[in-house]
């Protein structure tokens, strides 16, 4: 085997190994320009999550992630497996009562409104984003009852949210 060779198999072994030791966030930092008033819109928006057990068809591989939207400060959830029960109708929306823990902690409830057939859901939590910023919180786990499925959890990683991010 040539020199070359052997220095381009090191180089490639090493190219590898940095890149699947490299540590990967959970969260990633995205912005988003509104094309007709020039508003720059900031996200933080986490891995994409699976139920705990799997969903029938037609809602068998949902999308399901968080993000923060920074310039208004709040939380949204998007679930493509909007199919949920319990919601009370209101005048364009649908309110639903999420249970939650942080960690394995204590069950909290937020409150998250739907825009009709929307697969986003507004959490009404304004204290989330302090409860991320303790020490030691490591996950969200957020249950939804979807319909004709019953229960199940969605588990968020918490570790790698930059809370210091949020603000600017």
């Amino acid at each position: 085997m040539s020199e070359m060779n052997r220095l381009l198999q090191h180089f490639i072994l090493a190219l590898l190994i940095a890149v699947i030791s490299r540590p990967v966030s959970a969260w990633e930092y995205l912005e988003n320009k509104d094309d007709f008033d020039g508003t720059v819109f900031k996200y933080i928006k986490s891995e994409y999550v699976k139920p705990n057990r799997p969903l029938s068809w037609p809602n068998s591989d949902p999308v399901v992630y968080l993000y923060y939207q920074c310039n208004n400060q709040f939380f949204v959830l998007r679930n493509s497996a909007n199919n949920l029960n319990d919601g009370a109708l209101e005048d364009g929306w649908t309110r639903y009562n999420f249970r939650a823990k942080i960690n394995e902690g204590t069950i909290f409830e937020i409150t998250a409104l739907n825009d009709w057939g929307s697969e986003h859901f507004l959490l009404q939590d304004k204290f989330l984003i302090s409860r991320f910023s303790n020490e030691g919180v490591q996950s969200l786990l957020i249950e939804l009852d979807h319909f004709g499925d019953g229960r199940r959890h969605y588990k968020f990683d918490i570790t790698e949210l930059d809370t210091s991010q949020i603000d600017q």
